[in-house]
């Protein structure tokens, strides 16, 4: 006779204790009894509960004492990894204050490098001329802050690697961190930006640009750009709407890789240079001022549709495909001339 099929199956209390553990350490810190995490904050150590439950679907049943030591060891192991101590509260999602500064001393030229990561940012040119940079930073993470080279500086802020408790940033909430960073007007300057879902806005007219780069996620970038002068912006779109807007007098040289995001230049008066888009699946609109010459190379037709102002005449091409070139008449001549090469994809195009 086989004893074993009498024997009395455990039934497992893991889930009962567990949710009273947290509801028990989501109200204390509710009411403010104790230090302890909330409940959102207890859910950082998702990944705990995945181990925990795990555990109990091999050993629970064995034993209800076993199961409900799992489920406590659990709702521990998610406290001790999500209370900050005063060493490292900045690295475990509690909103900080930091401030930055680098003197512009003897500084000639500035590379200046951005990673934002989720945070929203305004960058915009600084109205004193002592200072090189001056960053004040709203933050849930620890601020990495580098500053080398002499007559050429090379600025850095970006999010320093966590050395403190574990966190799994896939409840926190970045909505909040934002940065506001100033540059200096009184130095030729290199700006590179890495950013995320957040939304970024740039005011450098009065900034002396000679090279923008963005590689942007999710959230939507808004620049306004130098006129009266050469400077290159290269654009790695995601799919977060991009707009760029020169002013008058501008010579931009732009390259653009777009996802599924789009993307809108605004040219101001007198606006020249060559504008080269590989598109995605958005829609691309240039908009140019005081008519300038212009030329434009499709190289590949895909799937978008044309929208091309007036007067161009096709010199290139198949006239029964869409690959080909247009010019204005006496675009060799012309003084101020803008070249648009364009990859259309999925996306459609529209210049005016």
């Amino acid at each position: 006779m086989n004893f074993d099929a009498y024997r009395p199956v455990s039934r497992s209390v893991f889930w009962p204790v567990l949710l009273i553990g947290v509801g028990v350490v989501w109200l204390l810190s509710a009411l403010g009894v104790t230090d302890l995490p909330s409940g959102l904050a207890l859910l950082r150590g998702w990944p705990i509960l995945l181990v925990a439950i795990g555990l109990d679907l091999i050993f629970g049943h064995r034993s209800t004492a076993l199961s409900a030591m799992i489920a406590v060891a659990a709702i521990l192991a998610c406290v001790g990894l999500s209370t900050p101590n005063a060493a490292s509260r900045s690295a475990t999602g509690v909103l900080r204050d930091e401030h930055f500064s680098a003197p512009l001393e003897g500084t000639r030229r500035a590379q200046v490098h951005l990673d934002l990561g989720s945070a929203h940012a305004r960058v915009h040119a600084l109205s004193g001329g002592t200072q090189l940079l001056e960053a004040q930073i709203h933050d849930d993470r620890r601020i990495k802050f580098q500053d080398r080279g002499g007559e050429t500086r090379r600025l850095s802020l970006s999010h320093a690697r966590n050395l403190g408790p574990v966190q799994f940033d896939f409840f926190s909430d970045q909505g909040e961190n934002r940065w506001d960073v100033g540059l200096s007007r009184a130095v030729p300057l290199e700006l590179t930006l890495d950013s995320g879902s957040g939304s970024v806005t740039l005011d450098l007219e009065a900034v002396q640009l000679d090279r923008l780069r963005v590689d942007s996620g999710s959230g939507s970038v808004d620049a306004r750009l130098p006129g009266n002068r050469a400077y290159r912006v290269e654009l790695d779109g995601g799919s977060g709407q991009a707009r760029l807007r020169t002013a008058a007098g501008a010579e931009l040289d732009f390259r653009g890789d777009l996802g599924s995001g789009g993307l809108r230049l605004d040219l101001g008066q007198g606006s020249r240079g060559r504008i080269e888009v590989d598109m995605g699946s958005g829609m691309t609109e240039i908009n140019t001022s005081g008519n300038p010459a212009l030329r434009l190379e499709l190289e590949d037709g895909g799937s978008g549709r044309l929208d091309l102002p007036a007067g161009l005449e096709r010199v290139s091409g198949d006239p029964d495909e869409k690959e080909g070139a247009w010019e204005t008449p006496g675009f060799a001549q012309a003084r101020e001339r803008l070249t648009v090469v364009i990859d259309l994809g999925s996306g459609g195009l529209r210049i005016r």
